[in-house]
């Protein structure tokens, strides 16, 4: 994992997404299938029958097909833009610098792994424990492989400070729960034989390649029973683990942490956040000098996989393969697109601007905000009204709800560090990666700067341009980017009940994840704080067992739903469902089953069997036929809106229905 993406995943440690790797959905469609018994079939039979996934797609639906809109769309725009226009937008014009120069495979496959040479290098001249120690402050701030990485974030247990987290390095299956299995198995002899051949293309011998590829797997091995199981990725008061400098300084007697910390930071705080001390609590075991050839090993490995898709596209292509054969992708992507991607990598946050202000209106910001207040009301009149918490749980609740802030469309401002991205050329001896690492150290540099100081809650954590929609635990805020803010989740010319069903029920969703089994553990000000009474909450982890009960066990394409697993996204969605309905139950000219049909309108999707494998097997989400058919059948109204009787398909007897909110 390079350093940008470990600073996402640590941003979004804490953040309940709707993400596109979630949709999943029964292939096939039957015309004939009616909505009481399978509504989601039935609304989206002629889509379901007539969709097919492209040889270089591993799914299509609501959120993927969109996505491909948004940035077909953008492509479009910046291949016909004048300079001029660019010059409108803000370092615009050097995200199109570094855009051609990803665009540019005649110069990137002519330098083919030459960029990498220099960062291969310093890895290789690494010969015992204390060279790596020396060079680890310098390794994590340009993104490098590392066996101890860190970041800084919001302090989980006072969100008003900036904290710095240490995380435990990324294995090479996606998930703890693949290892030991026979899929697994497979997925490592292929990674071995991606990474050989990746070490090769780099200059290393047949030989030399072999015995790199075997110590990094023997490392991937020897650090795997440190892992947090998949089930437990959202249990943020095991991640939470604040220690005292001096305590975090005696995991290793190989490695200066106290140093590195120091390092890092401009001043080194008294303590720092350790995400997984079951890993860092066997430092002492993982790295010895005994085991630094594997360490090394792993790290030339990891460095060649990470950054082969900024090299030649003989690289990219060989580094991608593995993934296509975890996700069943047939082809790679059109490599223009793939440029676009790099490059918007980088500039996520001004090419976002650039999408906002000139397709997502004004009209529409106001719509869908007026639709959160109502949704806001709604919750508030639930905790207000409930027969099953206390005074004391029911005022933190309102305090909660009250001090909820609210992004919608795009920031108000560019982050200033993008004033910071100057790309160099080709011919003034710049290349992608030359210029990725040098971004990434920027971010890096700016993020450890933080440290100790006071969060700055208004951050926006993805860029407009993004089809997408989250609640951040750690400010205590939902966010809807523009590029969601469309067909199928959005239209001025929808009805307002055929809105309320799709980005209403999302806007729920979010919303109610700041009272999931998750969120709930977090107070109105972002931090760690339990502000429920003893005998509340654990009337509400019964009703949350309620939804567990329900998907536990549940076999989809012969894969048992783990009902644990999903459980922050199950309640998501039944109480973003229930609430949105209310809102339009309001309404003069209610449509319940315009409202339930757009519900299931924007989970339509088709995964390739090997993608939906990994989704099921480590993913938080159910596949989206369950999202949609097991929450109308708790809620009546679904019932009288199709008329749903005993002996249908979708029918649940009363006294099975469960809700928490």
């Amino acid at each position: 994992m390079n350093k940008r993406r470990i600073l996402r995943a640590l941003s979004l440690v804490l953040v309940a997404v709707i993400a596109l790797t979630a949709s999943f959905a029964v292939a096939g469609g039957n015309e004939a299938v009616r909505p009481q018994d399978d509504l989601y079939a039935a609304v989206n039979a002629e889509w379901l029958a007539a969709a097919e996934i492209p040889a270089n797609k591993i799914m299509v639906g609501g959120f993927a097909d969109l996505t491909d809109e948004v940035e077909e769309r953008l492509m479009a725009d910046f291949a016909a833009m004048s300079e001029e226009t660019a010059a409108q937008f803000e370092t615009l014009p050097e995200f199109l610098k570094f855009y051609a120069m990803a665009a540019d495979y005649d110069a990137r496959n002519a330098q083919g792994a030459q960029p990498l040479a220099p960062y291969l290098a310093e890895i290789e001249a690494l010969n015992s424990l204390a060279d790596l120690n020396a060079a680890l402050p310098g390794l994590i701030l340009r993104g490098m492989p590392a066996p101890v990485n860190a970041g800084v974030m919001a302090d989980m247990g006072d969100a008003r400070y900036y904290a710095l987290y240490f995380v435990e390095p990324s294995l090479f299956l996606p998930g703890v729960s693949f290892y030991g299995t026979p899929t697994g198995d497979y997925l490592l002899d292929v990674f071995g034989q991606v990474l050989g051949a990746l070490l090769q293309q780099c200059g290393y011998g047949e030989e030399e390649a072999a015995q790199i590829v075997a110590q990094a797997l023997a490392f991937d091995a020897l650090i795997k029973p440190y892992m947090r199981p998949d089930e437990e990725a959202r249990h943020y008061d095991k991640m939470y683990n604040p220690t005292p400098l001096a305590d975090f300084a005696a995991y290793s007697s190989a490695l200066d942490l106290a140093g590195l910390v120091e390092a890092l930071v401009p001043a080194s705080p008294e303590k720092v956040v350790v995400l997984n001390p079951n890993y860092y609590g066997a430092l002492e075991q993982v790295l010895t000098e005994e085991h630094f050839p594997l360490v090394k090993g792993w790290m030339l490995a990891r460095m060649a996989a990470q950054y082969a898709g900024m090299l030649s596209q003989e690289m990219a292509a060989t580094a991608a393969a593995y993934e296509m054969i975890l996700t069943g992708q047939a082809e790679m992507d059109d490599p223009q697109k793939l440029a676009y991607r790099l490059a918007e990598s980088a500039f996520s946050e001004p090419v976002g601007l650039y999408y906002a202000h000139t397709y997502f209106s004004a009209e529409a910001k106001q719509d869908v905000t007026a639709m959160v207040e109502q949704l806001m009301e709604v919750y508030k009149g639930r905790f207000q009204t409930n027969d099953w918490l206390s005074e004391e749980t029911v005022q933190g609740a309102l305090r909660k709800l009250e001090h909820m802030s609210l992004q919608i469309g795009y920031p108000d401002e560019l982050n200033p560090i993008y004033a910071l991205f100057t790309i160099v050329p080709t011919e003034e001896g710049g290349s992608v990666l030359s210029n990725m690492m040098g971004i990434t150290r920027i971010v890096v540099e700016d993020n450890f700067s933080r440290c100790g100081q006071e969060h700055d809650p208004t951050e926006w954590g993805t860029s407009a341009a993004t089809v997408n929609a989250y609640f951040n635990a750690l400010t205590n805020t939902i966010t809807f980017p523009a590029a969601i803010l469309q067909e199928p989740f959005y239209s001025p010319d929808y009805s307002a009940s055929r809105n309320l069903g799709s980005i209403g029920a999302i806007i729920g969703h979010e919303i109610t994840h700041a009272f999931d089994t998750s969120g709930a553990m977090f107070d109105e000000y972002g931090s760690l704080n339990n502000w429920w009474t003893e005998a509340d909450f654990a009337a509400f982890e019964q009703k949350c067992e309620a939804f567990v009960a329900q998907f536990d066990g549940l076999l989809y394409e012969g894969i048992p739903i783990n009902g644990r697993q999903v459980i922050t996204e199950v309640v998501g969605d039944a109480g973003g469902l229930s609430s949105a309905l209310e809102v339009c139950q309001a309404l003069p000219d209610a449509d319940a089953r315009a409202f339930f049909e757009g519900w299931a309108t924007i989970w339509r999707s088709k995964l390739r069997p090997e993608f939906l494998e990994l989704i099921l097997t480590i993913s938080a989400y159910p596949p989206d036929s369950l999202r949609v058919n097991m929450q109308v059948n708790n809620l009546d109204a679904f019932y009288a809106a199709f008329d749903v009787q005993e002996g249908d398909g979708m029918y649940l007897a009363p006294e099975e229905r469960v809700a928490v909110w």
